[in-house]
């Protein structure tokens, strides 16, 4: 969270270090927060960063799971060639005896496999649910922001300060101004 919001929430997540209720108020004024939209990102700050480190370690389970199929397939392939080899030399006992070490491998190949799959398909609803939550907080700051705007006065913003413009002579600047 940049800006002075995340002072704001930064100082309470700290460690202690956060201010004190009088200096704490007059921040949340000084910034246009409430005391519950403050807490709220609070909230949504501790669970975004709960969710980083969850979304995280998901994505190295899924790498290790990865690594790990990818050593079962290569220890599988390797008894199916040495069982090959041994048939081509005409060993059929040795070459039995490879493809029984193939077959031990193939279901805990198959287990890691699913394994994998499940672990990867939780990748998505967890973005998703970061996404979501990174949208809230956005939220927050946004209304905050906006309160902060509606509270500075009557006659700020508006016609006087240029920024509401009429729209014909927006039409106007564009079409002979511009040449457009």
């Amino acid at each position: 969270v940049a800006g002075p919001f995340g002072a704001l929430v930064g100082g309470w997540l700290g460690k202690g270090a956060g201010l004190s209720n009088k200096a704490e108020e007059e921040e949340l004024s000084r910034v246009g927060l409430t005391r519950e939209d403050a807490e709220a990102m609070k909230e949504l700050v501790m669970d975004l960063n709960g969710l980083e480190d969850s979304l995280a370690s998901l994505r190295q389970s899924v790498a290790d799971t990865q690594e790990r199929v990818g050593n079962l397939r290569g220890e599988a392939e390797r008894f199916h060639g040495l069982a090959r080899e041994r048939l081509e030399a005409g060993d059929e006992d040795g070459a039995r005896k490879q493809l029984e070490q193939r077959q031990k491998i193939l279901p805990i190949l198959a287990d890691a496999e699913t394994q994998e799959a499940e672990t990867s398909s939780r990748i998505p609803p967890l973005e998703n649910a970061l996404a979501q939550t990174a949208d809230a907080l956005q939220r927050t700051q946004e209304r905050a922001v906006a309160r902060q705007r509606g509270a500075r006065g009557a006659f700020d913003g508006g016609a006087m300060d240029g920024s509401i413009v009429d729209p014909s002579l927006a039409d106007f600047d564009k079409k002979f101004l511009e040449g457009k």
